[in-house]
């Protein structure tokens, strides 16, 4: 009742009276609309909800730089020898952003060059060395090398002549050899001061003879004067020695004779006492050279201690470490590499790797898992929303979202029709004589005054009452008087058809204006807007004239109304494609002319919904045909076959031609004058009613199936002339873009010519071009698209990816990115026994999820649509897979099995989709009579176990 329909030329009086006596019941009785702000109120607070949920997993975090659902894609996209217990905390973590985390991989990579030697685990001498600079390690390197080649060869040699010469047991270990040096050295110490025969004069019992030495004067002085043997002892040791010495020193010394005889027999020497070697004193400095290069190197390296460590193992260390002239060299970038990790407080993560044995070319994987799961849990403890998160609950909120907005929807209907009311009641209240007019003329039985006299009477009230008018340019001109502004704004439509001209009467009446067109479509027809010439024009005085030029120069250039305004005024694509139900029937037009723009939406339902039918070339027709013969015979009978095993659903007829429409329809008709039986389906009655256009006057139109008809012909000797008429005009293109996407449900081609007929060399038009690129499209049943179309297919991320391993894993068959426009599903799970047949939409959280720009798109329209193209839907969050995947798998497992249980249960119920094994892409068309029942419909279901994945 808002609105008023005045186009076309069959609007009556009386049908406008009706319109009018229908709105003035209306505004007195207008719809409830109670509650609204409840409901809106809770709208906005789910809304809010949604959109803060959005906000979290999508808010870009720190230190990573990534948001929640970025960083467990990450995370799932690392193998499993990443996982670690190990979590960054506090300033640690918070140092580590993006930049430094790539900072510190590169130092991973540099110390997993060297691995074991960087976790001081390396099999090698110089194993954990302490060598911080090149200097140092040359002088490593210098020391090792003559120890290993001087000082060993030389210390070996000597103590084998010695231990040779004085017949003792070869010494196996260093302190061994230092205990027998010392040995040698003190019995040398003795004979220096009394020779080799004090160790055959019982030294310890003369030390025990002089015990008394050890007491005070009084003590010594008695044990000299009544102690022989006290006398004797003394007097024998001072025989022996070199100079005199107290009794007290002299008794010291045999002691210390004594204990190197017991220690000289504990080697087991050739001779009973100690004696002299040749190269004792050579020995003896070649083992303290020796000692302090080996007291350097232990100091280096981690062995510290020599003790025990026999003297084949000491060699062997040496001339390993002489031998490997690499390791110290790097040891200096080992230490600054440890150096960095120490600084940037990363100790543990070195200790982790160390511990766990973690191989070297896990490291920058596990660290960036360590890194990754503790800004993760960071993230988590900051946002106790984001830590609450289920998916169940969630999808709660969603669905009491969807209803509200639904809700309100409706309650802006019924808010509209009143307000509408409220103010058509104070425009009639306050224009008393308009609204006497108008009920006058709507309570008259006939004899009603002009439309265009009563919207004079009446201007106020009318477009209050009826606020919403549809007209054709011509008719605003018409009907409405210019002097004033009747309208808040005007909408075009079609605007690619309006000529500049044409669209001034309705501008100037409204103050606001909206245009909505496609360039890409038919552009304004101009037959009638050529002159003969510059005397037809009146003659008009300067000013007019330059005004008139000026007009004229503002628009020169542009075709339409949608151009001319376009050039200055706000744009906005409307980038959701709704009519077509298979998006095969718009995805030929989005990626050739579109630009992949589109957003459309994969059909669930198993059709075909694009086919070919070739009609064979007749010799026995001369010259090419404006309208092939065959082709109408196939045309008619495709329709008629459609009437019979598809009535339920709209059909139209487009052909490139009149004539060829003409011969169509007269074809049509005779053979329907033989089918009354089908004469409900061509009724006039019907809401969507069978039609045969050329495609210059179908734009606009859409049916469920469309038949294009190409109609030229060939010659008899089977040429193509290439005379396509107004395909090969500039705009040709656009009026086949209009051909070919008028169908909802599926579109049948019909030609006496392939693809690979079309010469582009003989006929390069755009128009032509298109042509030859849809026909094999359609013969490939809507599956071959341009490469850059192909080159820009989305790939599965991380998370995505996980699912469908994990539910190929449990025997269930996926096809991922479902779909051929910029929209796809992320999985589809198919029929575990009807190939090809898709029986769930799986979809994540991930960036085609979020990237809608609202709680509508996102969580109800996108959803609501796919359910309307006959998807059952289930989706997975991946917080919810992250921390509880295995819950997780068994809900999709269950969302499988019921959509399978369901499609079974429909297909039972409904019969199966018709299908034949390896069907041809372009069929035959067969000659038989218009009558034939039995053939099968142009739109049956091929066979779709070798049709392309979308």
């Amino acid at each position: 009742h808002l609105v008023l329909d005045l186009h076309g030329g069959s609007v009556s009086r009386k049908g406008v009276m009706v319109r009018l006596e229908h709105a003035l019941e209306q505004i007195r009785n207008p719809l409830p609309a109670d509650g609204v702000e409840a409901v809106h109120r809770e709208f906005e607070a789910q809304r809010k909800q949604l959109n803060e949920h959005a906000r979290r997993v999508n808010q870009i975090r720190q230190p990573t730089g990534l948001s929640v659902n970025q960083m467990i894609g990450r995370l799932l996209r690392l193998p499993a020898a990443a996982k670690s217990a190990l979590r960054l905390r506090g300033e640690t973590l918070a140092a580590l952003t993006a930049e430094r985390t790539d900072e510190v991989k590169q130092w991973i990579i540099e110390s997993a060059a060297n691995s074991t030697l960087f976790l001081g685990t390396a099999p090698l001498p110089w194993n954990n060395a302490d060598i911080r600079d090149g200097q140092r390690a040359q002088e490593a390197l210098d020391l090792a090398t003559k120890a290993a080649n001087e000082l060993w060869p030389e210390f070996e040699r000597l103590l084998e002549q010695v231990v040779k010469q004085l017949g003792v047991r070869p010494r196996s270990t260093l302190d061994e050899v230092a205990s027998f040096l010392a040995v040698l050295r003190d019995a040398r110490s003795i004979r220096q001061q009394y020779g080799t025969e004090i160790f055959s004069s019982q030294p310890g019992n003369l030390a025990r003879a002089l015990e008394p030495a050890t007491g005070g004067p009084i003590a010594r002085a008695w044990a000299f004067l009544w102690n022989p043997t006290y006398r004797a002892a003394r007097k024998r040791l001072l025989a022996l020695r070199a100079a005199p010495a107290s009794a007290r020193m002299l008794r010291q010394e045999a002691l210390q004779a004594e204990d190197v005889l017991h220690r000289w027999q504990a080697l087991a020497a050739a001779s009973a006492v100690p004696v002299k070697a040749d190269a004792e004193i050579e020995l003896n400095a070649a083992f303290d050279a020796l000692d302090e290069a080996m007291k350097k190197l232990g100091a280096m390296t981690e062995v510290g201690s020599f003790d025990g460590m026999q003297l084949s193992a000491i060699a062997s260390w040496l001339r390993a470490l002489a031998g490997d002239r690499q390791t110290p060299l790097r040891l200096p970038g080992i230490h600054d590499l440890r150096s960095r990790f120490r600084q940037a407080g990363l100790v543990s993560f070195v200790d982790d790797l160390r511990e766990n044995g973690v191989a070297a070319e896990h490291w920058s994987a596990r660290f960036e898992y360590i890194w990754l799961y503790s800004a993760l849990e960071e993230a988590f403890a900051s946002d106790p929303a984001l830590a609450s998160f289920n998916g169940r609950t969630h999808e709660k909120v969603i669905e009491d979202f969807q209803c509200l907005d639904l809700k309100r929807v409706r309650l802006a209907a019924q808010r509209i029709c009143r307000l509408h009311a409220e103010r058509a009641i104070e425009a009639m209240n306050r224009h008393f004589d308009q609204t006497n007019l108008v009920k006058r003329e709507v309570h008259k039985k006939s004899r009603h005054i002009p439309l265009r006299e009563l919207l004079a009477g009446a201007p106020d009230v009318l477009t209050r009452i009826v606020p919403c008018w549809v007209a054709s340019p011509l008719s605003v001109s018409q009907l409405l008087d210019g002097s004033k502004r009747h309208f808040d704004i005007v909408i075009f439509d079609e605007a690619s058809q309006i000529l500049q001209e044409e669209a001034i009467p309705a501008l100037y009446r409204a103050e606001q204006v909206v245009v909505a067109g496609d360039r890409h479509q038919l552009p304004p027809t101009t037959f009638f807007s050529t002159v003969e010439g510059e005397d037809e024009i009146p003659d008009e005085d300067a000013d007019a004239h330059t005004a008139r030029a000026a007009a004229t120069a503002a628009v020169d250039g542009f075709e339409s109304l949608l151009d001319t305004l376009g050039a200055f005024l706000p744009n906005w694509f409307l980038e959701w494609h709704y009519r077509s139900e298979d998006e095969r029937l718009i995805a030929f037009s989005n990626a050739h002319i579109y630009e992949g723009r589109l957003v459309t939406f994969p059909s669930a339902r198993d059709q075909e919904a694009i086919q070919h039918i070739l009609v064979p070339h007749d010799a026995t027709l001369g010259g090419q045909e404006e309208s092939a013969s065959r082709e109408v015979e196939e045309v008619v009978r495709q329709v008629i076959l459609h009437a019979e095993t598809r009535p339920h659903e709209s059909l139209g007829v487009i052909t490139m031609g009149i004539k060829h429409a003409n011969r169509i329809q007269a074809a049509l008709d005779r053979a329907l004058d033989r089918r009354p039986d089908l004469s409900d389906f061509f009724s006039l009655d019907r809401e969507e009613r069978f039609f045969v256009k050329n495609l210059e006057t179908v734009q606009g139109d859409e049916r469920d199936a469309i038949i294009l008809s190409i109609g030229y012909g060939k010659t008899a000797n089977g040429d193509l002339p290439h005379r396509f008429g107004p395909l090969t005009q500039d705009v040709g293109y656009r009026r086949l873009n209009v051909a070919i996407t008028r169908a909802k449900r599926r579109m049948c081609v019909i030609s006496s010519f392939s693809h690979d007929e079309i010469d582009l060399n003989r006929s390069g038009s755009r128009g032509v071009q298109l042509l030859k690129a849809y026909l094999e499209y359609a013969a490939s049943r809507g599956t071959r698209l341009p490469e850059e179309e192909r080159a820009g297919e989305v790939s599965l991320n991380a998370f995505e990816t996980d699912v469908r391993d994990a539910l190929e894993a449990n025997g269930i068959k996926t096809r991922p990115q479902f779909g051929v426009s910029r929209y796809r599903i992320d999985l589809v799970a198919m029929h575990p026994k009807k190939l090809g047949r898709p029986v769930l939409a799986i979809e994540c959280d991930g960036a085609s999820y979020h990237s809608s720009a609202t709680a509508r798109d996102r969580d109800r329209l996108r959803q609501e649509h796919l359910q309307r193209l006959g998807w059952r839907f289930h989706r997975i969050w991946s917080t919810d897979w992250f921390f509880h995947r295995e819950q997780e798998i068994e809900r999709a497992i269950s969302a499988y099995e019921e959509a399978v249980r369901q499609v079974d249960l429909s297909d039972a119920n409904n019969g199966p989709a018709q299908a034949t094994s390896g069907a041809q892409p372009t069929r035959q068309a067969q000659q038989q009579p218009v009558s034939r029942q039995h053939e099968r419909p142009w739109a049956c279901a091929a066979a779709r176990d070798d049709r392309p994945v979308q």
